[in-house]
């Protein structure tokens, strides 16, 4: 199989490691009591997202000498675009609440 094509396969495979990250974790039973109800909803989702993130970063390494005109060389780049994009959202959400905390 040519690096194109492996890079392909391993697409799809984050894509589905990525997707199904938010349905398990919308589909998962909160277990826990009082203040901790729900958090292993959390641990999946980030649980999750971290394989899907290592899969990115392999995806990414094998994108690298692939033009980066070419299909294969688009595709590898969006995983950690994606991953950057998840992290960034996250920052905000606690920068945000540590500031609302504070008013």
């Amino acid at each position: 199989m040519t690096r194109a094509g492996l890079v392909r396969v391993l697409f799809c495979i984050w894509i589905l490691t990525f997707w199904s990250a938010f349905a398990a974790a919308y589909l998962a039973e909160p277990t826990g009591d009082g203040f901790v109800r729900g958090l292993n909803r959390i641990q999946l989702f980030l649980q999750m997202h971290a394989a899907a993130a290592l899969l990115g970063v392999v995806i990414w390494g094998l994108g690298r000498p692939l033009d980066g005109r070419s299909w294969s060389g688009r595709l590898s780049r969006i995983p950690l675009i994606c991953a950057g994009a998840l992290i960034a959202v996250f920052a905000g959400l606690f920068l945000y609440l540590l500031a609302s905390s504070r008013a």
